[in-house]
């Protein structure tokens, strides 16, 4: 079976899952095939991976492009004159809502290829608009099975009209082993004052909620420093509010690190901590698990349901809600002894989200995808509008 998934640009975690998925292919004596539509996309700071892929056939559609300045059309025509080469016996898209999914699905209905939907929104990150999720529901109806983040985006695929028996879970791991690797070299940027150390991986975005957790150590007593590992469009007006609130000496931003470096900053760091107001997954939080790390988690994040046991690895709270923060770092210090056994649970849960899991859903979901789901003929017109349309 010759399988191909697509992705808008390949970060270093879809390489490291693409390569997993590959070894599995080879033994399962299937083809896989990943599909890179353009070689950057602005809102991610990843470096370009130049190499081909190893386990798997790599192919790039707009190699010197980024994303972004693509339109449908374009998209849309080198896809499929892509898939017209590979011929794939199943489909791999990447949600509902992006160009490349959208231009993948036509293709496939009109070839009556199987496709496999991969999700990690959520109910509650959606759009209420009546005629939105109509559309939604149709779309999602259109494919032959689902590959959730977790238990929050398989119940939303299973409201837009997927049945719960075609759903598969674990689009959003990490390779767990890089991160659990211990490491002594000392990383730049961390000062040792004895102070705990909170650490963020993410971007600077308003979403990310960083002025918000900046505004409670301010004025809660509690004991950390923070370092932040990220970089993005709000780093100027976090810069001036950690100035404006006299914690230069607390607060320190990295900007961007690069994976091989990813590590010593979990490693040197005591407590997670993820402050989203909007986070449909939060792969950082798999990596602070993996490298054995408490974490305190805002309850946006769509991993929660799947990755926090409250009391055992971590706590959540409500991001919009400065007295809940201050009290869950409060209770943190108070619960300081109980860290490395936190850290080792963390471990122990993200343990079951990792490659494999990713390669044998994947596959699983292909196989689910290739037998044929019971259609009214109203689903099958629709599958027939669509194909002409997209």
């Amino acid at each position: 079976m010759k399988v191909a998934i697509v992705y808008a640009k390949f970060g270093p975690y879809h390489q490291v899952r693409l390569e997993e998925a590959g070894k599995w292919a080879q033994r399962l004596g299937h083809e896989l095939h990943g599909i890179e539509v353009a070689g950057t996309q602005a809102d991610y700071f990843w470096a370009n991976i130049p190499e081909p892929g190893r386990q798997y056939r790599r192919h790039r559609l707009y190699p010197d492009e980024d994303y972004w300045r693509l339109t449908y059309r374009a998209i849309r025509r080198r896809l499929r004159a892509e898939l017209d080469q590979i011929r794939p016996d199943a489909l791999v898209l990447p949600g509902w809502g992006f160009k490349e999914s959208i231009a993948g699905l036509a293709w496939a209905l009109h070839h009556g290829v199987p496709t496999v939907l991969v999700t990690d929104s959520r109910r509650r990150d959606a759009s209420h608009n009546p005629f939105k999720t109509w559309a939604k529901k149709r779309l999602v109806r259109a494919f032959d099975a689902g590959f959730a983040a977790g238990s929050g985006s398989s119940l939303y695929l299973q409201e837009l009209g997927m049945d719960p028996s075609r759903i598969r879970l674990g689009c959003d791991v990490v390779d767990n082993s890089c991160f659990a690797q211990p490491d002594s070299v000392k990383v730049p940027g961390l000062v040792d004052n004895g102070r705990p150390r909170l650490l963020s991986c993410l971007r600077l975005l308003p979403r990310k909620n960083v002025l918000f957790v900046l505004d409670v150590l301010a004025t809660a007593a509690t004991p950390w420093d923070w370092y932040i590992a990220g970089d993005g469009p709000q780093k100027a007006e976090v810069e001036a509010r950690i100035l404006e609130l006299g914690l230069s000496d607390r607060v320190r931003l990295l900007s961007y690190i690069e994976e091989p470096m990813l590590h010593r900053i979990y490693a040197a760091c005591d407590v997670y901590l993820q402050p989203s107001l909007q986070e449909t997954w939060g792969l950082a939080i798999n990596e602070a698990m993996a490298a054995g790390r408490p974490i305190l988690i805002s309850d946006r994040c769509g991993c929660l349901e799947d990755l926090l046991q409250p009391g055992v690895n971590g706590y959540a709270f409500d991001p919009e809600d400065p007295d809940s923060l201050a009290e869950r770092l409060s209770q943190m210090i108070r619960e300081r002894p109980r860290w490395t056994d936190m850290g080792k649970a963390s471990q122990s849960i993200i343990a079951d989200w990792d490659l494999d899991r990713y390669a044998n859903a994947l596959f699983d979901a292909t196989q689910v995808a290739q037998t044929p789901a019971p259609r009214g003929p109203g689903g099958r017109m629709m599958r027939r509008v669509l194909s002409r349309v997209l």
